[in-house]
């Protein structure tokens, strides 16, 4: 038996297995939203009412999240996907009602610093061990020096092996930013799941559990190659926001053969 990773959206599952084919690969589109700090009431009404009407099914399902921390503190996260990118190719018989929605009830109340990015999910790097429920995020990105993205992945290919070994507990994913910026510096996401805020305070001593595994001379080596492809990194915190979003939080694990 080999695990796959299924996200519940409005069907019963979304695999998030992917095959050799590199055009399937799956996607989300992130939309960085900030509301006019006096018309937070209008913005909210708005947005869920959109989001109920045109991102609750298929893969058009969007949810979202308040940015609790980092420089995009008292922001939203408008969330779409997973999808392949064929699925922006399917017309939506209703994209006239949907743009005029948008442009008349979220649009006046939004700051003009929206900002939109699209992320490839990859599960070889990530972990999940049970079925969990969305609720806080720790969303920690890399700024990756120019032409060492493959050395990068190849490194969290191997944290994805001691996560998945040492910290079966941790549910956790990788993306990669499919349109990077040298200026934005946000080339590779690493999201860890979350409930309680203590679980921010754990050490989980992760030199420990990579240098049991790979040895003191791979833990030495794997420090070395990211200090050379690794510029820097930037977390922030996510809150699921169930009553803005078309979607609901449940993530489930599914086996198959």
């Amino acid at each position: 038996m080999k695990p796959l990773y299924f996200l519940i959206l409005l069907v019963p599952f979304l695999a998030f297995s992917q095959d050799d084919d590199p055009s399937s690969y799956l996607l989300h589109e992130n939309v960085l939203l900030t509301p006019v700090p006096t018309s937070l009431s209008e913005f909210r009404e708005g947005l869920k009412e959109h989001n109920e009407e045109f991102h609750s099914e298929e893969s058009y399902g969007a949810r979202m999240y308040y940015i609790s921390s980092g420089p995009n503190t008292g922001s939203y996260m408008w969330v779409m996907g997973p999808f392949p990118w064929s699925a922006l190719d399917e017309p939506r018989e209703d994209r006239k009602e949907h743009d005029e929605d948008w442009e008349k009830n979220v649009q006046p109340y939004l700051l003009p610093n929206s900002h939109t990015s699209y992320w490839r999910y990859h599960p070889e790097m990530s972990a999940f061990s049970e079925d969990f429920e969305l609720d806080k995020l720790l969303v920690r990105y890399y700024n990756i020096k120019t032409f060492e993205k493959e050395r990068m992945i190849k490194l969290l290919d191997m944290v994805g092996l001691v996560m998945k070994e040492k910290f079966p507990e941790i549910n956790y994913t990788a993306y990669t930013n499919i349109f990077p910026s040298e200026k934005e510096g946000r080339d590779i996401a690493l999201v860890f799941f979350f409930n309680e805020y203590s679980w921010l305070g754990q050490d989980p001593d992760f030199r420990k559990a990579y240098e049991e595994i790979y040895g003191s001379e791979g833990l030495a080596e794997f420090i070395s190659i990211w200090q050379e492809v690794n510029q820097g990194e930037e977390s922030e915190i996510w809150i699921f926001d169930p009553e803005l979003s078309g979607i609901g939080n449940s993530v489930e694990i599914q086996e198959q053969d």
